[in-house]
């Protein structure tokens, strides 16, 4: 994690209890350690999944927020490799968990995901490309 670019660990020194309080948390480790229960590991998946959606949706959106080619084609090939790959590996991952893919794309929105999901692309429709990123 110390070489994941320049940003993050700036970012993430600005917030040390918060950024503690994340990676120790009992879902994060339960995950981590396999001791998360199936439930809530499958609500999560599902979770992840639509939320993936609307990554996709923001990171399409950031490639249309600029005029510079250099900066699209990081935004097209992150949405390329979200849409192409990301999402299909959980809706594989949750096929094997027991779920349908009608389950998995009929499935309700948390609150916390639409809260959070929609912030950012509301950010990203009114603001600029920096705004969105």
């Amino acid at each position: 994690m110390d070489n994941y670019g320049v940003v993050f660990p700036l970012w993430k020194s600005h917030c040390l209890q918060e950024w503690s309080d994340y990676i120790h948390h009992d879902f994060v480790k339960g995950l981590g350690d396999g001791t998360l229960p199936r439930q809530m590991y499958v609500k999560y998946l599902v979770q992840d999944y639509i939320f993936l959606i609307h990554f996709s949706r923001a990171w399409a959106l950031a490639v249309t927020k600029t005029e510079l080619s250099d900066e699209m084609r990081p935004c097209a090939s992150i949405l390329n490799n979200l849409v192409n790959e990301e999402i299909q590996l959980r809706v594989e991952t949750c096929l094997r968990e027991g779920l349908s893919e009608s389950e998995i794309i009929q499935a309700n929105e948390a609150p916390e995901n639409l809260a959070y999901t929609r912030y950012v692309l509301d950010v990203g429709h009114r603001g600029d490309f920096i705004d969105l990123l």
